[in-house]
């Protein structure tokens, strides 16, 4: 039988051909094995965070072990990853809002971490196997040096960080050079307008600024970003 722990019952049970639940909610994954009976499902429902009960194995230091692994990942998913409705940004503020935000969640990542038993950061259960309620129930474990979830959400969300941290700069960067362009732009136009002022004609002619317009696209292409503002279209 296969469903994710703690959810609904998704079909029968490979060993006893039945669905473990009672009331529409799962049961242990163990079964109850009687002299002269078939092989019927536990009725128990499992432990906090496990898939078996008190008497097939929950109580284990392994299993209650297991359980908090799967409760802890449950939780960081949670409040890690969240999502909200559309709104218009612009990419500038998109990116200061995502670093923000990030620096956040590892500041908060790293307080997790940091209350944690340091042993329990880099060595854990590899795997688990439940050997059901035969003569020796209970749940095969076998350890191996690895970093816990925490301390990979940690590391993962630093990267993004980094990551976030150059991406900003480069647009910061690209946006101050458009930024320099509009301004001198700008000046450039109020310098042009007077000149022709000064020569007797009237900047506003629509002729001057045809001519104006021209000649501005023909220096700096037809990129809206880089023509001058003011300019007659």
């Amino acid at each position: 039988m296969s469903r994710d722990n703690g959810g609904p019952p998704l079909g029968p049970c490979s060993k006893c051909n039945q669905v473990h639940e009672r009331d529409g909610k799962p049961t242990c994954v163990a079964h109850v094995d009687e002299l002269g009976k078939p092989l019927r499902p536990c009725r128990n429902f499992g432990m906090h965070g496990q898939r078996v009960c008190d008497s097939h194995g929950g109580n284990a230091k392994q299993s209650k072990a297991a359980a908090k692994r799967r409760l802890e990942a449950a939780a960081l998913e949670k409040a890690v990853v969240t999502y909200g409705a559309r709104r218009e940004i612009g990419h500038l503020e998109a990116m200061v809002e995502l670093l923000q935000f990030s620096a956040g969640h590892v500041v908060w990542l790293r307080d997790q971490i940091q209350a944690q038993d340091p042993q329990a950061l880099i060595w854990g259960i590899a795997d688990e196997v439940n050997k059901g309620s035969g003569e020796f129930p209970g749940v095969d474990v076998r350890s191996a040096a690895a970093p816990s979830v925490w301390l990979n959400e940690y590391h993962r969300e630093r990267r993004v960080l980094l990551d976030v941290s150059k991406e900003l700069a480069k647009l910061e960067l690209d946006w101050d050079a458009r930024e320099a362009i509009r301004k001198q732009g700008a000046a450039l136009a109020r310098v042009v307008r007077e000149v022709v002022r000064l020569l007797g004609h009237d900047p506003n002619d629509v002729a001057v600024g045809r001519a104006f317009s021209l000649a501005l696209r023909s220096v700096v292409g037809s990129d809206p970003d880089k023509m001058i503002e003011g300019s007659v279209a």
